[in-house]
């Protein structure tokens, strides 16, 4: 399978991702992992690492934007 072919299948893994499990609160971490346990299932041969790009690239594709999160204890008061 060459790289476009995988990218393809990632991209409708991502599709069904955002359309059935997103969450606003979905970190890129969780997004990834989500990437890489439904590769898996589909028998595609995919790292963590790969989906991790994946969620870079896709982004950097206008498919979802990412945001830069705080968590609540890091919150100053003011």
């Amino acid at each position: 399978m060459d790289y476009i072919e995988f990218l393809k299948g990632l991209e409708g893994i991502v599709d069904e991702i955002l359309e059935k499990e997103w969450a606003p609160q979905m970190t890129s971490t969780s997004l990834a992992y989500r990437i890489y346990t439904h590769a898996e299932k589909r028998g595609l041969r995919v790292t963590l690492k790969d989906s991790e790009r994946a969620v870079i690239l896709f982004a950097a594709l206008g498919k979802f934007k990412l945001v830069r999160s705080t968590p609540a204890n890091h919150y100053s008061s003011s």
